[in-house]
């Protein structure tokens, strides 16, 4: 550069591109005529080392720098996506505050009532996949098959508690109920047996018509032989 062009914008071509410096601002272009930064890129970086922020490093070929996640990070800014993917058998991810008695959280958050499902998914490609999250429609939580999203019912929460399942819960050890009350404990119906239905083995009632006692179906059949297995209370 000679003396003739200090405080003039310059305009050098390079390699088939374009640097541009603009000393009015004190920026930098790189096929960028009009550079808004003081290093303004239009096109791919390329470091064999690593991306620096002050004396922290950021960014190396393998690693993301612990400069990004510690506790001293106020804000990520907003993720439209990301992949985390490896080679290797493992990906360790760790989120930590590093200090004693602070929480460390994951917030999933989508905007409100007009928003989508916050959700997380698992997927085996081309094998099976699940998600769990929070059903925008109806406020409940559940865990689905299918990674896409959670609008079905195999596993629902809802904001009172209450869980309920589409499919059989099969319990190895006992299942242990605090309640004093058979009704609340078992959730099943309060009535009287219907005699004209078709009833399975292991289907229960609440007999309303005999004291309230629950009963158990242990013969199937219109409507079936049910045994008393406990009483109201």
């Amino acid at each position: 550069m000679t003396q003739a062009l200090i405080g003039k914008n310059i305009q050098e071509t390079v390699l088939n591109g374009i640097i541009v410096i603009d000393t009015t601002n004190g920026r930098v272009g790189i096929n960028q005529n009009n550079p808004a930064y003081p290093l303004d890129v239009t096109g791919d970086i390329r470091t064999t080392t690593l991306f620096r922020v002050g004396s922290a490093s950021v960014l190396t070929e393998t690693t993301l720098g612990s400069a990004v996640v510690n506790s001293s990070l106020t804000s990520l800014g907003t993720l439209s996506g990301l992949t985390i993917s490896s080679t290797s058998s493992t990906v360790s991810s760790v989120i930590s505050t590093g200090t004693s008695g602070e929480d460390s959280r994951i917030l999933i958050q989508t905007s409100g009532a007009s928003g989508g499902d916050p959700l997380i998914a698992f997927d085996i490609s081309s094998v099976v996949g699940y998600a769990m999250g929070v059903d925008n429609t109806d406020d409940k939580f559940k865990i689905t098959l299918g990674s896409g999203a959670v609008d079905t019912n195999e596993f629902v929460m809802d904001t009172s508690g209450n869980i309920t399942m589409s499919e059989d819960l099969t319990v190895s050890g006992n299942l242990l109920c605090t309640s004093s009350n058979i009704e609340e404990m078992f959730r099943v119906p309060a009535h009287a047996i219907p005699t004209a239905t078709a009833h399975s083995l292991g289907d229960m009632y609440i007999d309303t018509g005999d004291s309230n006692k629950l009963k158990i179906c242990t013969t199937a059949g219109t409507p079936g032989t049910f045994t008393v297995v406990g009483s109201q209370s």
